[in-house]
């Protein structure tokens, strides 16, 4: 089944809530989703969903 965004690449520099969840629902409507984060502290809403 084709989704919305087959074919769409995004990339993510985005952190903390907003800016993850909505690339994390673009990747489920079938966009690749490149996530590019901080090299030593990654993204800091990993943390909040642990």
């Amino acid at each position: 089944m084709t989704k919305a965004f087959d074919g769409v690449r995004v990339i993510d520099f985005t952190q903390v809530l907003s800016g993850p969840l909505a690339t994390a629902n673009m990747a489920l409507l079938g966009a690749e989703v490149i996530k590019i984060e901080m090299k030593d502290t990654g993204d800091q809403t990993r943390n909040l969903m642990a």
